[in-house]
């Protein structure tokens, strides 16, 4: 079994594509949390499913999962690698009104370039091998200077 944390962030807007596409891709097995924040869950979301978490146990469940799966906000992505994991980043696009700009696609560049995030595009075709890529993966934990 996949243990797996799905993280939106804080950011006020709503992120439903990355929902879909993650929901149609996990494996069959797996055991999923989710943090929505300000996206609507679906009714037949697999799994436990929170609007918020608390900090602690935001990073605990990042320490518990074998994948996690984030929007590309820093503090999402900077607490999956402190967690030692090497995360499938879902970068917000402004043209899908998810954020402001595309600064979000910029940071997955960097990180994937870096070998510190697996990018799921915008629309992957086969994010399930994503999440065994990233599960078989997972980075030295970081912590920055």
């Amino acid at each position: 079994m996949r243990r797996v944390l799905v993280t939106l962030g804080s950011e006020r807007f709503p992120f439903s594509r990355a929902v879909r596409v993650v929901a149609r891709s996990l494996p069959p097995d797996a055991e999923v949390v989710w943090q929505l924040g300000h996206t609507q869950a679906p009714s037949d979301l697999p799994g436990t499913v929170h609007q918020w978490l608390p900090f602690d146990d935001m990073r605990s469940a990042a320490e518990n999962a074998d994948v996690v799966i984030t929007h590309c906000g820093v503090g999402s992505t900077l607490m999956a690698l402190r967690a030692g994991k090497c995360p499938v980043v879902f970068p917000r696009r402004s043209k899908f009104s998810e954020h402001v700009d595309d600064h979000q696609e910029e940071l997955a560049g960097a990180l994937a370039a870096s070998g510190l995030a697996i990018v799921a595009g915008s629309n992957p075709k086969n994010v399930r091998d994503l999440i065994t890529r990233a599960a078989a993966q997972n980075a030295v934990p970081f912590s920055p200077g």
